[in-house]
């Protein structure tokens, strides 16, 4: 009766003709190193070549078997028998009492991600308790600092940089869990590979839910609704306001002023010249000065010292949105008569402060209202910008930050049955023990199993070649990744409720928003634009949107991150594919120990689990500085309205855009998109199938000889 043999170390099946190639493990072992040096090397054309089957046709039998592709224990040239080689003995008291000093694997980085949630988490509690306890409460709003305009700006600029980073850590936590959560037990793989179906190992995949527990699944898909909801909510925690003076310009001769002597003495009224009166009054909120009395050298009729008068104020009504809607340059009146106050619906030029200046220093001088002015009187104000802070708001973010690192916490202490978290995990199960449903396709691939082709039908050819960067991952993720990346690049959506008992629903796309806004400012130099700062609240530069309260506008504004975090997600599960691949293809030319959660003899642990830190750490950052940018680019606003010294006060609450931050998040966000793609035309090795995260082509692969039961124990080849 015909037995089939097999090589000791590949589990290849061999001829009669390669009986010398079994007749000793020692010559066996020799000439597998020296064949496999020649496969590196290049070797023949027909050792390149290797037909699966029940036979070789190949010249050079010993370069076919050492190429196959098989992960096996690494033998250096020796003269004992593999078979014979010494049994790995541990003390499993003294390695349990290390295991429990020096926490590794997978519970160690859940551990970390919970401690670090627990520790935002204190630190918003501290934040809130903080603003409550020692700052005046109005209207659910703390008032943290009251006072210059740009120091609020500045300030606000650095705590949004915190919270961003904060939110962006709390998302990278949430993502290791998750990718945690979301991992097979042996038992959930081999249940799917019996149904002919693959699950993801390595990566953040939806994939796998349908053969995890109803109670992972839970888990898994709170935690990442959670992530979700806080970036929705956090970047408003606190924002800024400004104050919009309401005034009057009135023109007036120098008879007019002799009365009001006492006053310009008493410093109420401070003298500016005709370029300082323009800078000041030039701008779309006045903060720093209310009325102004504009004096010329021109004489009244009958005696009358006031010749001319006007008033510039803001209410709902002036902040521009909707297509159609009439807008003023709130300082059209410096660029005098000749300017039309509505370059929006008559694309005539836009009166900017440059345009008056550059008409006060002609030969005719600044002239308003058919009046020369010579110099002005100008009412100073102290600013009332305001740096507020939202109770509300906050207790909605810390109910999800401690929901949140419960659920860490859930996941550290009750998921206990050994999980396929890295690809070092899967390789480890399957050579302690080998799936049957994979046995004898050693050569397949994931395309392969994409395809179901689970048994053997024909005799297939092995032909090393090296595979693209882009090839583990698959259309449909690099779809998701990109087609979102450029929708989320362009688009700021923006939905509003009722307006003037009018329903509107409209998507903005982020271009539009940058022209539009450049437009309204008459700037498009970037130059300038940077000047005018991140988040800068402008006129022309907010939405016309009315919403049912903070919450609601909040929701609104903070729409475009939760976007990004959705995005952050994709991308992190694109590069773990990639990168998992090319973990794997590296077995094919280095021996090494298999990187696992709980490691064992030459085994080794990690904090991370398929993305390594040289990428992890770029892909956090360039995720902190979108999610900031995007919190500058479309923002809360709050507009303090003074009608006068002493007088009412009015607040109107709407979103504002900036245009340099839209700007700069297009650039960096086009950037991190071409540098994936980049990233994707690198080449892998040869040498070995490329399996990607399939768990079915990373088991077929895995078929160590029964007589080695410590394989995955050792370094790996």
């Amino acid at each position: 009766m015909a037995t089939q043999r097999y090589s000791q170390l590949s589990r290849t099946p061999l001829t009669e003709n390669d009986g010398d190639l079994a007749s000793s493990s020692a010559q066996h072992e020799d000439t597998s190193d020296y064949a496999h040096s020649q496969f590196q090397a290049g070797g023949s054309d027909n050792a390149r070549h290797v037909l699966w089957g029940e036979s070789y046709e190949l010249d050079d039998r010993r370069s076919a078997i050492s190429s196959a592709p098989l992960l096996q224990q690494n033998n250096a040239p020796t003269k004992k028998s593999s078979v014979m080689e010494p049994e790995i003995k541990e003390d499993p008291i003294l390695d349990g009492q290390k295991r429990r000093l020096r926490p590794s694997g997978w519970k160690a980085g859940v551990r970390i991600c919970a401690a670090t949630a627990a520790t935002i988490c204190i630190l918003n509690a501290i934040l809130a308790i903080w603003a409550v306890a020692n700052h005046e409460h109005v209207d659910g709003l703390s008032y943290l600092y009251t006072g210059g305009c740009k120091e609020v700006a500045k300030m606000n600029f650095w705590i949004h940089l915190g919270i961003n980073a904060m939110s962006a850590i709390l998302l990278s936590g949430s993502n290791y869990t998750m990718q945690v959560i979301g991992s097979p037990t042996r038992r959930d793989v081999n249940d799917a590979h019996t149904k002919r179906r693959w699950l993801d190992i390595g990566i953040l995949s939806t994939r796998n839910l349908r053969a995890i527990s109803w109670g992972r699944i839970a888990l898994w898909t709170i935690l990442g609704l959670s992530s979700v909801s806080i970036h929705l909510m956090y970047s408003t925690v606190i924002f800024s306001s400004l104050s919009a003076n309401f005034y009057d310009y009135i023109v007036v001769t120098k008879d007019f002023l002799e009365p009001m002597h006492e006053s310009y003495l008493d410093g109420r009224l401070t003298n500016y010249t005709s370029t300082d009166c323009i800078a000041m009054y030039g701008i779309r909120f006045v903060s720093k000065a209310f009325n102004v009395l504009l004096v010329t050298g021109d004489t009244g009729t009958s005696n009358n010292s006031v010749l001319a008068a006007g008033a510039w104020g803001y209410t709902i009504e002036d902040i521009p949105g909707t297509a159609g809607y009439e807008v003023e340059i709130p300082y059209s009146w410096i660029c005098g008569d000749s300017w039309d106050e509505y370059p929006y619906q008559d694309r005539q030029p836009v009166c900017t402060t440059a345009v008056a200046k550059a008409a006060a220093s002609s030969p005719t001088g600044w002239i308003v209202a058919n009046h020369r002015i010579s110099y002005c009187m100008v009412e100073l104000v102290e600013e009332e910008c305001q740096l507020n802070f939202s109770l509300s708001i906050m207790l909605i973010v810390i109910a999800f930050n401690v929901l949140k690192a419960c659920l860490m916490i859930l996941t550290a202490l009750k998921i206990n049955e050994p999980t396929l978290v890295t690809i070092g995990d899967a390789i480890a199960s399957f050579l302690q023990e080998p799936d049957p449903t994979t046995e004898g396709l050693c050569l397949s691939n994931k395309i392969d199993f994409q395809n179901k082709k689970w048994a053997l039908r024909t005799p297939k050819q092995w032909k090393p070649k090296k595979h693209f960067w882009f090839r583990p991952a698959s259309v449909k993720r690099w779809l998701t990744c990109n087609i979102l990346g450029v929708l989320a690049l362009h688009l700021l959506v923006l939905h509003a409720s009722l307006i003037r008992g009018r329903y509107i629903g409209f998507v903005c796309l982020g271009v539009d928003l940058l022209v539009k806004g450049m437009k309204g400012i008459s700037i498009y130099n970037l130059k300038l634009l940077w000047e005018l700062g991140f988040g800068a609240v402008d006129f022309e530069s907010t939405l016309n949107v009315e919403t049912d309260g903070l919450i609601a506008t909040t929701l609104l504004a903070n729409l475009p991150q939760g976007i990004l975090a959705f995005l952050y997600l994709t991308y992190n599960s694109l590069f773990s594919c990639m990168l998992g691949a090319f973990e794997w293809n590296r077995f094919a030319r280095f021996s090494k120990p298999l990187r696992v959660s709980a490691p064992q003899g030459k085994q080794r642990s990690t904090y991370y689990l398929q993305l390594p830190y040289t990428y992890a750490i770029p892909l956090l950052i360039m995720s902190i500085c979108l999610h900031w940018l995007l919190s500058e680019s479309l923002f809360l606003v709050r507009v303090n309205i003074r009608y006068g010294p002493g007088g009412s006060d009015s607040r109107v609450t709407t979103i504002g855009y900036s245009c340099i931050a839209i700007f700069c998040a297009l650039i960096i966000g086009g950037v991190t998109m071409l540098c994936s793609i980049a990233v994707g035309f690198r080449q892998y090795d040869d040498g070995i199938p490329l399996v990607g995260s399939c768990s079915a082509a990373i088991s077929a692969a895995c078929h160590p000889p029964k007589e080695d039961s410590m394989v995955h124990l050792k370094a790996v080849k």
